[in-house]
């Protein structure tokens, strides 16, 4: 499993953190922000709701760990915030607003691998890039 690099997380904190201009995303605080709230949580339980999605609603089978990459921490499914409304942003328990988000993500995800040039497999497998479920034939005697 290849978890994300304290680098990485830091680059995507400072990111968001620039985009939110550093204030936290409730409506009407004006506090500093401090952390980023996963909108869809990152725990098991809801990276396997998200796998099932996306098999049910796009035909799409997604290993755990793309899952993470693309979805759970995708820039749309976070916010930034204080610590005080870190769980206001959480939407993991209102089933509607999670497809809507996943749908828009994975739009967002979808077009952006189609405008990149075709390459060799190899290349395409180290870049994690979705695949889709084979396709499943019968042997009819």
């Amino acid at each position: 499993m290849n978890e994300r690099t304290q680098y990485e997380i830091d680059e995507t904190r400072r990111r968001l953190f620039e985009r939110d201009l550093w204030r936290c995303r409730y409506p009407g605080c004006l506090e500093n922000c401090t952390e980023l709230a996963h909108r869809i949580g990152q725990g098991k339980m809801m990276v396997k709701h998200i796998q099932r999605l996306l098999r049910y609603d796009f035909g799409e089978l997604w290993d755990a760990e793309t899952v993470r990459r693309l979805i759970i921490h995708n820039d749309k499914n976070m916010a930034s915030s204080c610590r005080k409304h870190n769980s206001y942003f959480d939407i993991s328990n209102c089933e509607e607003a999670v497809r809507v988000l996943l749908a828009e993500i994975y739009q967002e995800v979808i077009e952006d691998e189609n405008k990149r040039p075709f390459e060799s497999i190899g290349e395409t497998q180290k870049r994690g890039r979705p695949r889709t479920r084979p396709t499943i034939t019968t042997n009819k005697r």
